[in-house]
């Protein structure tokens, strides 16, 4: 696909205005400089473009390498067949009309994935936009673009995307305006065949030139995502980055889940934190997406550790850039003493010596050199970042630039520069090369930004990346392959809710004894076995929020306040037209209180959660996911990545927790509920209570939800 010799397009035509897609592709083949062969496939036309045309695929001398299918999607299956018994091994089918557009389509998306299973064909599609390989100047796009691709730059950053529009116009066009090499580019469309993630592991995998993979994605297909986080782990394992801009941050109109856990998820949780342990850099915008891949693109080799260093015209641009810096973590460098005083020599009294340095007019004379020589100089700065406030057009523009460049070719620290001014406002608008400052920079492969907050955010993505890169170790890893099954005496017995609790701690979880009583001297027996105090709760394991219904009496002291309790709880399950069944429980004693819970999540398979604030955790909306089952390393991250850590740590006085039996419950949590069939959609344990140093945990209550399971919710209350 994207090394052809010989690419035909089928459905060529002349006309590369509106509906041209056929002719659109001839044109930008062509006018990419592609050096193999264009072969018109049309029975309209002898010649199409100067280029002589076939009639039928089959007639074409050459062997294919790629045909493009850009006709009615009715006849697509016969130009399949046609292609498979030419022999061509990959297609691209451009031609929309299949399932996106319901029943009829569906089936006719069906009938060409079987033909292509037999005759051997992959293809990308339908309703796609193409593919390209820019260095290899292969351009086998309907796109409309106008403008001469004979001068796209080829570089390290490909695209995958299910829009073929958003890639090869919007994100295409704005990373040629900024000169950012392209690699490849892939869009899917409908993928019926090859998917993001065929491609995504083709160029992890494969592709020696490619550094940096941004990806366009609505949603991965049910099932993909785990190939997806494991592509994603061995590009950085490799120093290659996955970037993704994923659409669709809530779930409008999603089905409301049985437990938290599944209630949860439904912000895009899950996406965001399944890419965090992969390594996956999220990001929120086009720009962001193809200014922070070439970032990441053009600096390699720079180090995690150490801090920016800040030279610019403004101290006003300095606040904002290092208030900026804070929100996103990113730390400026402490700049030594031979630097201040170099850079007081400079600035003879006027201005800043600190980081950051207001530099006042030196941003347009030469003496900037020396000031960017000063913080390569310096160990504690490994990133030089240049702000800039006057228009990025004219003479001054000029100056400032090849004075950056010429820091640059001597300097080994890496230079940003964010240029926060107009572009060509010196010159009406009409800036060149020769009087566009910013030209010049891009042309040297110096990242520039012109927002302060975009670069802000650009490098903060940056410095998590080669920090990862220069201490993997440091980093947990996400269990790649398929979860493992327990054993036969494994966890069978979760999904019998009547000993849920005590099947859980059978599989190592430490849990609060418990006792179910049907009747009033069975509850008095269990509550003097267990000992006063004691909890009592309704046992209707269908029952997701049992404090919610008011279901539950916790330090119930004696056998006086027990009555009350039963009396209550009875009265409320037969409200509900259930038995009077109890569930007795040991009174257990924690210093914290967190949710633990597993869900059975479509695109990623078992997805384990730690929330803090047990019963408001929905309030607190603070938790954490990560592919199941988890290790040791994952499970302390988790612990650490929740807001409400320090509680756990000894906030204020306040004793440490047992963080390390906390870390071990995640653990066997994880590999209990991994293991577990399909037919457990949901695992919670709700709450679990974190006891001082040295005391362990204990869990209280807990809920499993089947696939096919509905659980009554505290608004049933009455209702039969």
């Amino acid at each position: 696909m994207f090394n052809p010799q010989t690419v035909a397009v089928v459905g060529a035509s002349e006309n590369v205005g509106y509906g041209g897609y056929g002719g659109r592709v001839v044109r930008n083949l062509v006018r990419a400089g592609f050096t193999g062969h264009i072969v018109p496939v049309s029975p309209k036309y002898e010649e199409v473009q100067g280029l002589k045309a076939y009639r039928d695929i089959r007639d074409v001398p050459l062997p294919v390498d790629l045909a493009v299918l850009v006709v009615r999607a009715e006849i697509i299956p016969d130009i399949m067949r046609a292609c498979g018994e030419k022999g061509v091994p990959a297609c691209c089918i451009v031609s929309a009309g299949f399932a996106e557009r319901g029943d009829e389509g569906a089936a006719l998306q069906r009938e060409i994935l079987a033909i292509a299973g037999e005759y051997g064909i992959r293809f990308s599609g339908p309703n796609c936009l193409g593919i390209a390989n820019v260095t290899e100047r292969v351009f086998a796009s309907a796109s409309s673009l106008a403008w001469d691709l004979s001068g796209l730059r080829p570089g390290n950053v490909s695209i995958v995307s299910q829009s073929g529009a958003m890639a090869f116009n919007s994100v295409l066009a704005r990373a040629h305006e900024h000169h950012v090499g392209i690699g490849k580019i892939a869009t899917v469309g409908n993928q019926a065949d090859l998917t993001i993630v065929d491609f995504l592991e083709y160029l992890i995998d494969h592709d020696d030139q490619t550094r940096v993979v941004s990806v366009l994605l609505e949603g991965l297909l049910p099932g993909d995502g785990r190939r997806f986080l494991e592509a994603a782990q061995r590009g950085a394992d490799s120093g290659k980055s996955v970037l993704a801009l994923k659409i669709g941050r809530t779930s409008q109109g999603a089905a409301a889940a049985a437990s938290h856990t599944g209630s949860l998820t439904g912000d895009d949780a899950i996406y965001d934190d399944c890419f965090e342990a992969a390594g996956v850099v999220r990001v929120n915008d086009l720009d962001e997406l193809w200014q922070t891949g070439s970032l990441i693109a053009s600096t390699g080799g720079m180090s995690g550790h150490g801090g920016i260093g800040v030279l610019s015209n403004s101290g006003g641009l300095n606040s904002l850039f290092a208030d900026l810096c804070g929100v996103e973590e990113l730390t400026l460098a402490s700049i030594d003493q031979t630097t201040v005083d170099t850079l007081q020599e400079i600035l003879q009294g006027f201005g800043s010596a600190a980081n950051p340095a207001d530099i006042t007019g030196h941003i347009k004379r030469d003496t900037l050199r020396d000031m960017i020589a000063a913080y390569d100089r310096d160990e504690n700065v490994n990133l030089t970042v240049i702000g800039i406030t006057p228009s990025a057009s004219g003479p001054y523009a000029v100056g400032i630039a090849r004075n950056i460049v010429a820091a640059q070719q001597t300097t080994k620290t890496p230079i940003v520069v964010l240029w926060a001014s107009s572009r060509d406002l010196e010159t009406a608008g009409k800036a060149t090369a020769d009087d566009s400052g910013m030209q010049i920079l891009l042309d040297a492969g110096i990242p520039v930004f012109e927002e302060p907050r975009k670069c802000a955010r650009a490098l903060r993505q940056l410095y998590r990346r080669r920090i990862r890169e220069a201490d993997p170790a440091a980093f947990p890893r996400m269990i790649t392959g398929p979860p493992q099954a327990e054993s036969a005496a494994g966890t069978s017995a979760l999904l019998r809710p009547d000993n849920l609790l005590e099947s859980i701690g059978a599989e190592r979880i430490p849990v609060a004894r418990s006792m179910v009583a049907e009747n009033w001297e069975a509850t008095v027996a269990a509550a003097e076995q267990l000992g006063f105090p004691i909890v009592v709760k309704i046992h209707s394991p269908g029952v997701a929020h049992k404090t919610e219904l008011g279901g539950v009496r916790v330090g119930i002291a004696d056998r006086a306040e027990l009555r009350q309790a039963y009396e209550d709880l009875t009265d409320l399950l037969d409200r509900r037209g259930e038995p009077p069944r109890l569930l007795v429980q040991e009174f257990v004693a924690g210093e914290v209180e967190v949710i633990l819970g597993g869900v059975r999540d479509p695109i990623f398979g078992p997805v384990v959660m730690l929330g803090s604030g047990g019963i408001l955790v929905e309030l607190l909306r603070d938790r954490v996911f990560r592919p199941a089952p988890v290790d040791t390393g994952t499970a302390h991250a988790m612990i650490r990545g929740l807001n409400g850590a320090p509680l756990l740590e000894g906030h204020r006085g306040r004793p440490r927790c047992d963080v390390d039996a906390l870390a071990d419950t995640i653990v066997r949590f994880s590999e209990i509920f991994a293991g577990e069939p399909e037919s457990l959609a949901e695992l919670e344990i709700n709450p679990l209570l974190v006891g001082e140093e040295g005391s362990g945990v204990r869990a209280v209550d807990a809920l499993a939800v089947g696939s096919d399971e509905r659980v009554r919710e505290p608004a049933e209350v009455g209702r039969p």
